[in-house]
C-alpha cells in the first residue's frame, strides 16, 4: 500500500461518513487516483464522485480527488468547478501547472 492511500484511508477510516469497509475504500481510492488508463472514464469519475460525497471535511487529500474527477470526465462545467475546488484545496506547489491547466481547458 502506497503512502497516499495510506494517509487517505485514515482520513476517510476516521471520517467517512459511509459504511464501506477499508478494503472498499481502498479499492475507490485506487480507482480514483491509479484508475486513469485501466478503468473507464465512467468508472474513475464514479469513484473520485464516492470518495468526494463522503468526506466529512475538505482537504489536500479531496482535492487530489477532485483534480483526478477533472481529468477523466467530459463535463466541461463540472471540470470546471473541480478544477477550482482542487486549486483550493492542493497546496502542493508540483501540481499548480496541472490545475491551472484542468481549469484553462474547462473554464
Amino acid at each position: 500500500m502506497n503512502k497516499f492511500i495510506f494517509v487517505a484511508l485514515c482520513f476517510f477510516g476516521v471520517t467517512a461518513a459511509s459504511s464501506a469497509t477499508a478494503q472498499e475504500l481502498e479499492d475507490y481510492i485506487n480507482a480514483c487516483i491509479g484508475g486513469a488508463g485501466e478503468l473507464s472514464n465512467e468508472e474513475v469519475v464514479a469513484a473520485c464522485t464516492y470518495l468526494i460525497d463522503n468526506a466529512q471535511a475538505e482537504n489536500e487529500t479531496v482535492g487530489y480527488f477532485y483534480a483526478m474527477r477533472a481529468i477523466s470526465n467530459s463535463d466541461n462545467e463540472l471540470n470546471c468547478s473541480d478544477g477550482m475546488k482542487a486549486k483550493e484545496l492542493v497546496t502542493d506547489p508540483s501540481l499548480s501547472g496541472a490545475i491551472d491547466q484542468i481549469i484553462e481547458n474547462n473554464c
